[in-house]
């Protein structure tokens, strides 16, 4: 699945402008990389005693099971970070989360891979 991905500061050009990334694989893409060092970076590890291990959002405290991170990272995605954009290589939309990207490959792309 590739995409454009494209991060902007307030009133700053594109940190990653044009930059195609693969979208679950980050082998040798450092925009990519630097975007899922960025979200590891908002999540944290809590051991809530006899409830185990718990990974956390660092701005809200939101938390999911340890085997849960694509959750958290969708989460961190939706609710915390503004100005980054995936565009979809085919028809050219923009999404704002790599989820909502692959909801729209699977629903708009089905015969093509992404």
């Amino acid at each position: 699945n590739y995409a454009e991905y494209e991060h902007f500061e307030d009133g700053a050009e594109s940190a990653y402008d044009g930059a195609m990334v693969a979208v679950g694989n980050t082998d040798g893409n450092k925009g990519l990389e630097l975007y899922e060092e960025m979200l590891r970076s908002m999540m944290e590890k809590v051991d809530q005693g006899s409830l185990g291990s718990f990974i956390q959002c660092i701005v809200c405290k939101r938390s999911y099971k340890s085997a849960q991170t694509t959750n958290l990272k969708n989460h961190i995605e939706a609710k915390h970070i503004d100005n980054v954009r995936f565009t979809c290589s085919v028809c050219g939309g923009i999404f704002s989360s790599r989820a909502s990207f692959r909801t729209h490959s699977r629903n708009f792309h089905k015969e093509i891979n992404v």
